[in-house]
């Protein structure tokens, strides 16, 4: 039987099924979690792009919000 892996968590040795409904229920997480004003900054900062894992989607969108470029375009980090 050919093994799949969610996109989304990175979860390996699913068949098709479990992959597809393990990727439906994430975005489904993933949606809610976002506020809406922050939704279209998020949208900007990943379109066209892969990811490996949640954790570099995670990291990737935090550095871009916290960029000089976006000042004032939505939240930064707070600074360590």
């Amino acid at each position: 039987m050919k093994q799949f892996q969610c996109e989304v968590t990175g979860k390996s040795g699913l068949d098709y099924f479990q992959a597809v409904e393990s990727e439906l229920q994430e975005a489904r997480v993933l949606h809610a979690r976002f506020s809406e004003p922050l939704k279209p900054a998020v949208l900007k900062a990943v379109q066209w792009r892969a990811f490996s894992s949640i954790i570099i989607f995670f990291s990737q969108v935090t550095d871009y919000l916290g960029s000089d470029r976006n000042r004032g375009h939505g939240p930064s980090r707070p600074s360590r």
